[in-house]
C-alpha cells in the first residue's frame, strides 16, 4: 500500500471513530463485538484523536457512552484518557464552565450517580455529586471577585449588606489611585455558605480557594475513573449502555448538572431524555398451531361455552381450524341472514350445535393494512338460532359503509386447494369506523322483543370482547379454564395503544381509557419478552389517585400476562409475577384503603424497585411515599445518621385532605367568608400551591399579588394565609406541600435509584399540575408518557386544571429539562361510550355542551357517541309524584320497595342522604354524587339533586344568556361544579335513569332538556316495574365493592341483604370509625365515646374472622381507634395481636413507654424491623445509662466489650465511668469522671483508692491536667470556685500521694502545685527552679511566674552572688516567655503551651478557656490562629515588660558593684556607706560585675525581641544605656578596677550568649548614630567608640564590626556627617576627620591617621568620654612605643609596658608594625595640650560623661585621669 493510501485510510478511520459509530449499542450484541470495537479504538487513540473522541462521547445519542469507553478500554488507554483530561484542566476559574474537563466531570457525575446500584451507593458518591452541583456557582462568584477589580490594591474587602439575594462587597482600604476607590461588586454569598466556605477577603485567598476546588475536582475525576473500572460497576455501566441502544436522540451534557444555583433548577434530576423511544409494542397474537391463513376472532361468550363443554369444544375447534384454512363448504358457510349487506353464517357441528360467524375486516396490531378475518359470534343450538334476529346484527355491521361491506363480501379463491377454499383478502384502503347506531330522538319501541333485540345487538357487537384464537386460548378451552385474554381494540383505541410517543388521551366516562393503558403496557412488556428478553426490562409505572383503580388495572394486566403464556413456556419473570399476585390476592383482607397488608409486595423505597417489580401499578400517594423514603435518607445530615422511624399515630395518611380541612380547618377560617369549603380548598391546593406558576416562587406558592392578578381567582387571599398559619401550628402538610418537598429534595440530591422508561397516568384530572412535574422528573424517556382523564368528571376537591393547561405545562417542564423544545405529544379523543346507551349518553352530552359555555371549565371534545339505547331518561317533576317521598318508593301502602344490587339512588351530598333515610328508610343502595364516582349501575334514580342546588336565578341566567362571555363572572363558578356533578351522576347508569325532583327546582334545566328531546316526562312509570331482585351472592359482591369504595353504611346494608353477619359487622365497625373521625379533636369526651365502640367492634370482628390476615387487619384498626383517644395499653395489646410488633414498640417509644417498648423489642426481635429495633435499643441504652440504670442497660448489650464500644462511640463519659467503677477499674473510671467534668466524683474515687491509682501514670496525667492545670493555669493566682473542689482538699490529696510511686516529672508537678496552693514565699519558688531536676518548660515558667510576682522580693540585692542569681532566674524567665510568645505553632500537639495557658485547637480556630490568662471578654473564647498568636505575644510581652521595668528600677538603686574609694586609695575603709559597696576588688569581682551587666542585656534583649510594636527610639536608648554600662565595667577609668584582658569567659557562664547579643546590639547602635542631629552630637564619639569596643571584644583577627565601620551612614552620608569633624580646605573638597578614626580602629590606616584624629579632637575640644579618651591615648602611645622599638631594633626586648597594654595592643601591633609612626613633635603637642586641659581643669568638653561613673565621686576624676595619663 502506498504512503498516501495509508494516510487516507488512517484519516478515514479516525473520522469513523470520532463519530463513535463503532460503539453503537445495537452493534455490540456479543462480547466479541465489544472487544473488536475496543481494539479499533485503542489502535487509533493518540494525541490527535483523543479530543474529538471525547467530544463525540459527550454528545453521543446513547446514554453512558463515555462511562462505557472508560470501563471497556485497557488500563493503559484508560490512564492515557485520564491524563489527557487532567492536562485540559483550566488554569483559573474564568474558563471553567466552558472547559472540556468540566463537561467530562459533569457527565461522569450525573451518569455515575444515576446508575441503578443494587444496594447502597459507593461511599463518597453523594458527596461528589453535591460538590459538582455547587462548585460551578462558587467558581462563578470567585471569577466576579477576582476579575471585578475588587482586590486591586486593596489589602482586604468588607461586606456591605444588600436587600437583594446577595451581598455587596467593597474595598476596606481603597487604592491611592483615584480610579480604584470605592469599587463594589455584588456577590451571591449563599453559594459560599452552601459550600461550607467563607467569602475570601483578598485576592490570595480567592486564588487559593480556586486551587482548592480544582484540586478536589481532580480527586473526584480520579474517583470516577477508578469506580468505573471496578468489575461490578463496569457491569452496571454495560447494562445501562445497552439499554441506551433502545433509544435514539441526543443528550445535552451540560444540562445534566445544573444545580439549584444554576439557571434551571430541576435539570439536575434528568440525566438524559431521549428523543424517541422505539420500544416494540407487540399486541399481535399469533394464531394457534395448525391453523390456516384466516385469522379467527372468538367472542368471550363463545369461549365460555366451549370451556364448559369439553366434548363439544373439540368438535368446535376442529371446525374452526377447518374454517381457518378457507374451507367455505356448504356445511361450513350457510347464510343466516336474508337481506343484510353483511352476511352472518353458520357452520355445522355434531348434533344441534352450530358455530355462528361472519367475515369481518379489521386492522390488526402492527399491520399497516386491513384484512379479512373470521369473527365467531358464538356456539348456539338450533333453537337458539331461531330466536336471534341475525339480519339486525348484519345491518348493524353494515353501518361501517359500502367499502366495508364490499370487503366483507369479497372472496379470493385458492385453486391449489380446491373450489371451496378461499384466501383472506387484504386491502390498503382504510375503512371508516362504524357510525354509532343512535336511535331518533323520539324513539319508541313497538314491543319488548324489539328492546331485547337491540340490547342483544349492542351486547354482541359493541360490548363483547373478541380475541384471536391462539394456542393459549385452546389450552384454556381444553383444560376448562376461562381466563381473560387480549382482545381486539377498536380502530381509535388501537391507534392510542400502538402510538410510540407521548400522548394525551381524553375521553368521557366509559370510553375505555383504562383498558388502552393496560394493553399498551402489556404490549411493551410482551415486545421485550418476545424479543428474547434482551437488555434491561422496560421500567413501566402506572399511577393514579385511586387505589381501587390501581389494583383493578394490575389485576387485568396479570390476567393478560398469564393467559398468553400459561403453558410450560411461561418465562420465569412472568411466573414470579403471577405467583406474587395470586399470593397477594390469597392473603387479601377487607380492603378499605388502609389495611395492614397494603402493598406488602413492593419495597419500601423507590431505589429498591427491581426488574421483578415492573411494571408497577400504584397510587400517587404510594409513589410519593417511596420517593420520600429515599430522599429522607439523602437529605439526612451526617451528624444525625442514626436510623429514624416514622411516628406511629394510627393514621396512614397524614396529609390534610378535604375531609380533614372541612372538619378541622374550615370552621376556624370561615368566620368572615361565605365561600364554600370545596371552593376554598380547591383554590388553596389547586391554584395557589398546586399550579405551574407556584414553582416560580421561592416558597412554592403564589403571593397575594400573583393570585389577585390571576384571571380565575375565586377567593380572598387572606383566607389562605389563615389556613397556612393553622397548618404550621398543627405541624401538618397537604398534598401540594408534599409534592413541593419532594421536588426540592430532588433538586438538591437528585433521584436515588434508576429512572423509569414509561409513565402512565389515569384519571389525571384528580392530580395537581405540580404532580405532573414530579412524574416527568422520574422518566428518562420524553416519549414515555400517557396522560389519560376527563375534566368533565373533575369533582374531586383540589383539581382545577384542564387538559389544555396540562399539555402546556408538560411541554414547558420538558423544555426546561432538555434545554430545547421537546417533541409535541399526540392528542387522542375517545368518543364511544361502551357503558351507557344512547339515551343516557346524549343527555350527558347536553350537560357537557352547557359546560363548554364556561371559559376554561372543560376541555373541548367532539360529541360523545354511544351504542343503541333502550329509552330516554325519565324526569319526574313534583306534580307527577306522590305528596311524600315514602309514597314514591312504596309498592303497596306501607310496603317499601326493595331495589336490586345493581340499582342505586344517587343524591347530592351526605346531608341529602341522611334526609332521604329519615324520610323513606332504605329502599336500596343510596350514594352521594362524589361517592358514586368510579361505580356504575344498571339503573339509577337521581333523587332531589336540584333541591339544594344554586339559586334559580343563576340557572335562569345560564339558559337565557346568548353569549359565553356573560358566564365568565366568578359568581357562576358554583354552576360549573353543579353541572360536573350532574354529568357524573347521569353517566353512572348503564340502562335506565330516573330523575326524581320531589320538591321542585331547576325548571330551566328541565325545560332545556325536554326541548331538545333528551329526556321524557314520567307518565305511567312505577317504582315496582323499576325494581329488580338480586341474589345473596350478588349482594355480597356489591357489599365488597361498596366497602372498597368506603361506603360503609351502604356496604353494611348490602351484607345484611346477603345474610353475611361477619362482613356486616366489619362494615359497621368502619362506619363507626368514620363517624368518630368526623368529631372535632376539641370534643374530647365525644370522640372517646365514639371511638371506643368502633374499637370494640373491630376486636369482635377479629374474633369472628377465620383468616389470620383479616384478624391482623381488624386488630390494627382497633389499635388506630384506641390511639386516637390515647388508650395506650389497648393500642399496644391490639398491635401485638396483629403481630405488628414494630408498630407496637414504636407506639410505646413515642408515648414514653420505654420499658414496654424495650420488652416488645426483646421478646419479638426476630419479627421487627431491624432499623426500628436498633433505634429503640439505642435510645433505651442512652436512657438507662444516663439515668444510671446500669443493670438494665447491660441487658441491651451482648457482652461487656460491646457495651464499652457503645459508651466510647457515643461519648457517654459519665456512664462509662460508672460502669468502670462498678467493674473496679478505678483508674479509667477516674479518667472518665475527669473528662466529663465530674471533679467531685473523681476526687472522691481518687482519695479512696490513692495507693492503687497513684501507680498509673495515665491517671496522674489526667488528674494533673484537669484538676491542677485547668484550675490553676498560667497567670491565675486564685483557685477557681468549684463545688467540693477546694484548694485545701487538693493540697491534702497531693500530700497523700506516695512519692515513691511518682516519676521525676510527676514529683515536680506535685511539689510546684503544693507551693502554689499554700502561697509559698518567692524564695521557695526560686529554690524549686534552681534545685529541681528534670524540670520541664511549663513547670519552670509557672514557677518563675509565681517567683516574679513580687519583684522586690525576687531580686535579692544582699550580695553580689544573690543578685546575679536573681538575674539568672529573671533571664531564664524572660527566655521561656520569649519562646512561648514566638512559638510558630503553639496549638500543635507537640507544644507545651496548651496545657500551661489552657487553650485548644477547635477546627481552624483556637478556643481559649474563660477566666484564663489569654481570655478577654472583648475577643471572646474563640479566636483565629492569627488573632491567637497576636494575643499570646502581646499578653506575654506586657507581662514581661512590667516585671523587667520593675527589676531595672531596683537595679538602678543597687551599689553592690560600686568601688569603695577609701579602700582603693588608702587600703582600708572607715566610712559608713549608704548601701553595700565593693571592698574586695580583684579579677573575681571584675568578672562578676561583667556578668551582672551581661545578664541585664540578655533579659532586655528577650523583652525587645517579643515586642509587638517596634518602638525604635526606646529600643536604641535601652541598648545604648546598657552597652555604655557594660563597656564602662569592661574598660573602667581607674586601672585598679580591672581591664578587658581580665575578662574570663569561664567565670561568666553566659559569656557566649551574652557577647553574641552585645555584638548584635553594637551594630544596631552604630547604624543608628546620626551626629547631624544637634541632640545626638554630644554623645556621638563616645557611643561610637564604646560600641566598637564591646563589638570587638574577644575577637581574633578581622571582626564583623570592622567590615561595617566604613558603611555606617554617619561615615558615608554627608547629610549625617558630624559638623565639628569636618575639615574644610581652601581648595578641594572637605575632609571628614571621622574617616581617620575609623581607619585607625579597623586597621586599614596607620598610627599617623590615629594621631591626626586625636589632634583634631583635642584642639577642637570635641566632646568625648574621659575613659574613652584615655583608652584612645593609651592605644596610640602604646602602639607608637612598640612600633618604634620594633622598627629600630627588630625586637621588643627593651620595651616595658603594663601587661594589660601588651595584651590589648598585641593584635593591633601585628597589624601596624610595618607601617610608619607619627612625628614625635605631633605627639608632644597634643600631649601637652591634653595635660594642660586636665591639669588646669578645663574639662568642659569632657565633663558631660565622667560623672556617669559610680566608681568614684566626680571631684576625684581629675586626679584619676592625671594618674592614668
Amino acid at each position: 500500500m502506498s504512503k498516501a493510501s495509508a494516510n487516507t485510510t488512517a484519516h478515514l478511520q479516525k473520522q469513523f471513530l470520532s463519530g463513535l459509530t463503532i460503539f453503537n449499542p445495537s452493534l455490540l450484541a456479543t462480547k466479541q463485538d465489544v472487544a473488536t470495537a475496543v481494539n479499533v479504538l485503542e489502535g487509533t487513540l493518540d494525541g490527535d484523536s483523543i479530543g474529538p473522541i471525547l467530544q463525540c462521547a459527550l454528545q453521543s445519542v446513547y446514554p453512558y457512552t463515555l462511562e462505557f469507553i472508560i470501563c471497556a478500554v485497557g488500563k493503559t488507554s484508560a490512564v492515557f484518557i485520564f491524563k489527557h483530561i487532567l492536562d485540559q484542566f483550566p488554569s483559573d476559574a474564568d474558563g471553567y464552565s466552558s472547559s472540556s474537563t468540566y463537561s467530562v466531570l459533569s457527565r461522569l457525575t450525573s451518569g455515575m450517580h444515576g446508575l441503578p446500584y443494587p444496594g447502597e451507593k459507593p461511599d463518597g458518591l453523594d458527596d461528589h455529586y453535591r460538590h459538582m452541583q455547587k462548585a460551578p456557582a462558587v467558581l462563578g462568584e470567585l471569577c466576579k471577585l477576582i476579575n471585578g477589580g475588587l482586590f486591586d490594591d486593596a489589602e482586604e474587602i468588607q461586606v456591605k449588606s444588600s436587600k437583594r439575594n446577595g451581598n455587596r462587597f467593597k474595598q476596606s482600604k481603597p487604592s491611592r489611585s483615584k480610579a480604584a476607590t470605592g469599587a463594589e461588586v455584588e456577590i451571591l454569598t449563599q453559594c459560599f455558605y452552601d459550600f461550607s466556605l467563607k467569602v475570601p477577603r483578598n485576592r490570595d485567598a480567592a486564588n487559593e480557594m480556586v486551587e482548592s476546588i480544582f484540586s478536589t475536582q481532580k480527586r473526584i475525576l480520579k474517583f470516577f475513573f477508578t469506580l468505573a473500572r471496578r468489575p461490578e460497576i463496569a457491569r452496571l455501566i454495560r447494562e445501562a449502555y445497552l439499554r441506551g441502544g433502545m433509544y435514539r436522540g441526543s443528550v445535552d451534557a451540560q444540562s445534566t448538572l445544573v444545580g439549584q444555583h444554576g439557571s434551571n433548577a430541576g435539570a439536575a434530576m434528568v440525566p438524559s431524555i431521549p428523543e424517541d423511544g422505539p420500544f416494540n409494542i407487540d399486541l399481535f397474537i399469533d394464531s394457534a398451531e395448525g391453523f390456516g391463513k384466516w385469522r379467527v376472532y372468538c367472542s368471550k361468550a363463545c369461549l365460555s361455552v366451549l370451556a364448559r363443554d369439553k366434548e363439544q369444544s373439540r368438535y368446535a375447534l376442529d371446525k374452526l381450524k377447518e374454517l381457518s384454512t378457507g374451507c367455505f363448504s356448504k356445511t361450513n358457510q350457510k347464510r343466516l341472514t336474508r337481506d343484510s349487506p353483511v352476511d352472518i353464517f353458520r357452520a355445522r357441528l355434531p348434533g344441534e350445535w352450530r358455530l355462528v360467524y361472519h367475515i369481518d375486516v379489521v386492522k390488526e396490531p402492527g399491520r399497516d393494512y386491513e384484512n379479512q378475518v373470521l369473527r365467531v359470534l358464538g356456539v348456539y343450538t338450533l333453537h337458539e338460532l331461531k330466536r336471534k334476529n341475525w339480519d339486525k346484527i348484519g345491518a348493524h355491521r353494515a353501518k361501517k359503509g359500502k367499502v366495508y361491506t364490499d370487503m366483507c363480501r369479497a372472496r379470493c379463491p385458492c385453486p391449489t386447494m380446491g373450489p371451496e377454499y378461499f384466501e383472506p383478502v387484504a386491502s390498503g384502503v382504510s375503512l371508516a369506523p362504524a357510525s354509532p347506531p343512535d336511535l331518533p330522538d323520539d324513539v319508541r319501541y313497538e314491543s319488548e322483543t324489539e328492546r331485547d333485540d337491540i340490547d342483544e345487538v349492542h351486547r354482541m357487537m359493541d360490548l363483547e370482547q373478541y380475541s384471536v384464537l391462539s394456542q393459549d386460548i385452546i389450552r384454556d378451552i381444553l383444560e376448562g379454564e376461562n381466563h381473560n385474554h387480549v382482545f381486539q381494540l377498536s380502530r381509535e383505541e388501537g391507534e392510542v395503544a400502538e402510538y410510540t410517543g407521548s400522548s394525551f388521551v381524553l375521553g368521557r366516562s366509559g370510553t375505555g381509557k383504562t383498558t388502552i393503558i393496560v394493553l399498551k403496557m402489556f404490549g411493551i412488556e410482551r415486545g421485550w419478552q418476545n424479543g428474547g428478553c434482551v437488555g434491561p426490562r422496560p421500567r413501566q409505572i402506572f399511577v393514579t389517585k385511586s387505589s381501587r383503580l390501581a389494583e383493578k388495572v394490575e389485576e387485568d394486566y396479570v390476567n393478560f400476562l398469564y393467559s398468553l403464556s400459561s403453558g410450560p413456556g411461561l418465562p420465569d419473570h412472568a411466573k414470579a409475577r403471577v405467583r406474587r399476585w395470586r399470593e397477594r390476592k390469597k392473603n387479601s383482607v377487607v380492603d378499605v384503603g388502609d389495611s395492614v397488608s397494603k402493598r406488602e409486595d413492593l419495597p419500601d423505597k423507590f431505589s429498591k424497585l427491581g426488574e421483578a417489580d415492573f411494571p408497577v401499578f400504584m397510587t400517587f400517594d404510594t409513589l410519593c411515599t417511596l420517593l420520600e423514603a429515599d430522599l429522607d435518607d439523602s437529605s439526612r445530615s451526617d451528624w444525625n445518621a442514626r436510623p429514624r422511624h416514622k411516628k406511629w399515630t394510627g393514621d396512614q395518611n397524614e396529609l390534610v385532605t378535604f375531609d380533614v380541612f372541612k372538619r378541622d380547618y374550615w370552621p376556624r377560617i370561615s368566620n368572615t367568608s361565605a365561600a364554600a369549603p370545596s371552593v376554598a380548598f380547591s383554590e388553596f391546593i389547586g391554584n395557589i400551591k398546586g399550579s405551574e406558576k407556584s414553582l416560580e416562587f421561592p416558597n412554592r406558592m403564589l403571593d397575594r399579588d400573583a393570585y389577585e392578578n390571576h384571571r380565575n381567582r375565586h377567593m380572598d387571599y387572606s383566607l389562605f394565609e389563615v389556613y397556612q398559619r393553622l397548618k404550621r401550628e398543627l405541624g401538618a402538610r397537604d398534598h401540594a406541600d408534599r409534592t413541593h418537598d419532594i421536588l426540592r429534595k430532588l433538586d438538591d440530591h437528585g433521584l436515588k435509584g434508576e429512572m423509569v422508561d414509561f409513565v402512565y397516568v389515569d384519571e389525571v384530572q384528580d392530580l395537581l399540575l405540580i404532580d405532573a412535574r414530579l412524574l416527568i422528573s422520574l422518566c428518562r424517556n420524553q416519549n414515555g408518557f400517557l396522560w389519560a382523564g376527563d375534566t368533565a368528571q373533575t369533582i374531586s376537591v383540589g383539581s382545577t386544571f384542564t387538559f389544555t393547561q396540562l399539555g402546556a405545562a408538560v411541554w414547558r417542564y420538558q423544555r426546561n429539562m432538555l434545554q430545547r423544545a421537546p417533541r409535541q405529544p399526540q392528542n387522542f379523543q375517545l368518543l364511544v361510550n361502551y357503558r351507557s346507551h344512547g339515551g343516557i349518553v346524549r343527555c350527558a352530552n347536553a350537560i357537557v355542551d352547557i359546560l363548554r359555555r364556561f371559559p376554561g371549565a372543560i376541555d373541548e371534545l367532539r360529541p360523545e357517541a354511544s351504542v343503541p339505547g333502550k329509552e330516554l331518561p325519565v324526569f319526574f317533576s313534583s306534580e307527577q309524584l306522590p305528596s311524600s317521598a315514602h309514597g314514591f318508593f312504596s309498592v303497596l301502602p306501607g310496603v317499601l320497595v326493595k331495589l336490586g344490587s345493581q340499582q342505586c339512588i344517587i343524591v347530592r351530598d351526605e346531608a341529602a342522604r341522611i334526609k332521604v333515610k329519615e324520610e323513606i328508610g332504605r329502599p336500596g343502595t343510596i350514594l352521594t354524587v362524589f361517592g358514586s364516582k368510579g361505580l356504575e349501575y344498571d339503573d339509577v334514580i337521581l333523587y332531589n339533586f336540584f333541591e339544594d342546588s344554586v339559586k334559580d336565578n343563576l340557572w335562569r341566567h345560564l339558559f337565557a344568556s346568548d353569549s359565553w362571555q356573560d358566564l365568565a363572572d366568578p359568581q357562576h363558578t358554583s354552576l360549573i361544579h353543579e353541572l360536573k356533578c350532574l354529568y357524573v351522576a347521569i353517566t353512572r347508569a348503564r340502562h335506565r335513569l330516573w330523575v326524581v325532583n320531589q320538591n321542585g327546582g331547576c325548571f330551566w334545566l328541565q325545560r332545556y332538556l325536554l326541548g331538545k328531546g333528551l329526556i321524557k316526562e314520567a307518565s305511567t312509570e312505577q317504582i315496582s316495574t323499576f325494581a329488580k331482585e338480586s341474589t345473596s351472592e350478588e349482594w355480597a359482591v356489591e357489599g365488597r365493592r361498596l366497602l372498597a369504595f368506603r361506603e360503609f353504611e351502604e356496604a353494611r346494608s348490602a351484607f345484611e341483604a346477603a345474610g353475611d353477619t361477619y362482613m356486616s359487622a366489619v362494615a359497621e365497625a368502619y362506619r363507626l370509625q368514620e363517624v368518630a373521625l368526623d368529631i372535632p379533636s376539641t370534643s374530647t369526651k365525644a370522640r372517646r365515646d365514639a371511638f371506643v365502640p368502633a374499637a370494640t367492634l373491630f376486636e369482635q370482628c377479629a374474633a369472628m374472622a377465620d383468616h389470620s390476615k383479616a384478624q391482623a387487619n381488624h386488630h390494627h384498626s382497633a389499635a388506630r381507634c384506641y390511639a386516637k383517644i390515647k388508650y395506650h395499653q389497648d393500642v399496644v395489646r391490639n398491635l401485638k395481636l396483629a403481630s405488628m410488633y414494630t408498630d407496637a414498640a414504636t407506639y410505646c417509644f413515642d408515648n414514653n413507654l420505654l420499658d414496654q417498648s424495650v420488652s416488645i423489642t426483646r421478646d419479638h426481635k426476630d419479627k421487627m424491623d431491624p432499623a426500628v429495633k436498633e433505634r429503640i435499643t439505642q435510645v433505651a441504652r442512652f436512657s438507662y445509662l444516663e439515668s444510671k440504670r446500669l443493670d438494665d442497660a447491660a441487658e441491651l448489650f451482648e457482652d461487656k466489650e460491646e457495651q464499652m464500644e457503645f459508651l466510647v462511640e457515643h461519648d457517654l463519659g459519665e456512664a462509662r465511668a460508672l460502669v468502670l467503677e462498678k467493674d473496679k477499674d478505678f483508674g479509667k473510671a477516674i479518667q472518665g469522671y475527669l473528662e466529663e467534668g465530674l471533679l467531685s466524683a473523681a476526687l472522691e474515687l481518687f482519695d479512696d483508692h490513692i495507693l492503687e491509682v497513684s501507680q498509673d501514670s495515665n491517671v496522674l496525667r489526667s488528674f494533673f491536667t484537669v484538676i491542677l492545670w485547668e484550675h490553676f493555669s498560667f497567670g491565675c493566682r486564685s483557685w477557681e470556685d468549684v463545688a467540693d473542689v477546694s484548694p485545701d482538699r487538693i493540697f491534702r490529696l497531693l500530700s497523700r500521694i506516695p512519692r515513691a510511686y511518682l516519676k521525676v516529672q510527676e514529683r515536680n508537678t506535685v511539689d510546684l502545685f503544693k507551693l502554689m496552693l499554700k502561697s509559698a514565699r518567692p524564695s521557695s519558688f526560686a529554690n524549686f527552679v534552681l534545685l529541681g531536676s528534670g524540670l520541664d518548660k511549663a513547670l519552670g515558667l509557672m514557677a518563675l511566674d509565681f517567683l516574679f510576682d513580687d519583684i522586690p522580693a525576687a531580686i535579692d540585692t544582699s550580695s553580689q552572688s544573690s543578685l546575679i542569681s536573681s538575674l539568672q532566674l529573671l533571664h531564664r524567665y524572660s527566655a521561656l516567655i520569649r519562646e512561648a510568645a514566638l512559638h510558630e505553632a503553639p496549638w500543635s500537639s507537640e507544644s507545651w503551651l496548651p496545657l500551661l495557658f489552657q487553650f485548644r485547637q477547635d477546627g481552624e480556630g483556637i478556643r481559649v478557656k474563660p477566666r484564663s490568662f489569654l481570655y478577654t471578654s472583648e475577643a471572646g473564647s474563640t479566636l483565629s490562629r492569627e488573632d491567637f498568636s497576636r494575643t499570646l505575644q502581646t499578653s506575654l510581652f506586657n507581662r514581661l515588660r512590667t516585671r523587667v521595668e520593675q527589676a531595672e528600677k531596683i537595679i538602678a538603686r543597687v551599689s553592690i558593684f560600686d568601688l569603695c574609694m577609701q579602700m582603693v586609695l588608702h587600703g582600708r575603709c572607715h566610712v559608713t556607706h549608704e548601701g553595700v559597696v565593693a571592698h574586695e576588688l580583684g579579677e573575681g569581682w571584675y568578672n562578676r560585675r561583667i556578668r551582672f551587666h551581661l545578664l541585664r542585656i540578655m533579659v532586655s534583649d528577650n523583652l525587645l525581641t517579643i515586642s509587638v510594636t517596634d518602638d525604635f527610639p526606646s529600643r536604641i536608648r535601652t541598648q545604648r544605656t546598657l552597652l555604655h554600662a557594660f563597656e564602662s565595667a569592661l574598660n573602667p577609668l581607674l586601672h585598679l578596677s580591672g581591664s578587658a584582658p581580665s575578662f574570663n569567659e569561664e567565670r561568666v557562664w553566659e559569656a557566649s550568649q551574652g557577647l553574641s547579643t552585645v555584638k548584635r546590639w553594637a551594630l544596631d547602635v552604630l547604624y543608628s548614630l546620626n551626629p547631624s542631629r544637634q541632640e545626638l552630637q554630644g554623645a556621638f564619639l563616645t557611643n561610637l567608640c564604646k560600641a566598637f569596643a564591646v563589638g570587638t571584644i574577644h575577637c581574633d583577627g578581622q571582626t564583623a564590626i570592622d567590615s561595617h565601620l566604613h558603611r555606617l551612614p554617619c561615615a558615608t552620608s554627608r547629610r549625617q556627617w558630624y559638623p565639628r569633624l569636618v575639615i574644610r580646605r581652601p581648595k578641594g573638597p572637605p575632609i571628614h576627620a571621622l574617616h581617620n578614626l575609623l581607619a585607625f580602629l579597623d586597621g586599614t590606616g596607620d598610627l599617623h591617621r590615629g594621631v591626626t584624629f586625636l589632634c583634631h579632637l583635642v584642639f577642637e575640644r570635641i566632646p568625648i568620654d574621659l575613659a574613652v579618651l584615655c583608652g584612645l591615648v593609651e592605644r596610640i602611645f602604646g602602639l607608637t612605643i612598640l612600633i618604634a622599638a620594633y622598627q629600630r631594633t627588630g625586637t621588643l626586648h627593651s620595651v616595658i609596658l603594663p601587661k594589660s597594654w601588651m595584651i590589648a595592643l598585641w593584635e593591633d601591633f601585628n597589624r601596624f608594625k610595618y607601617r610608619g609612626v607619627p612625628p614625635i613633635m605631633m605627639l608632644g603637642r597634643v600631649t601637652e595640650r591634653l595635660f594642660n586641659d586636665v591639669y588646669t581643669g578645663q574639662l568642659d568638653y569632657l565633663h558631660p560623661f565622667y560623672n556617669r561613673s559610680k566608681d568614684f565621686p566626680s571631684y576625684r576624676v581629675q586626679d584619676v585621669v592625671l594618674a592614668r595619663m
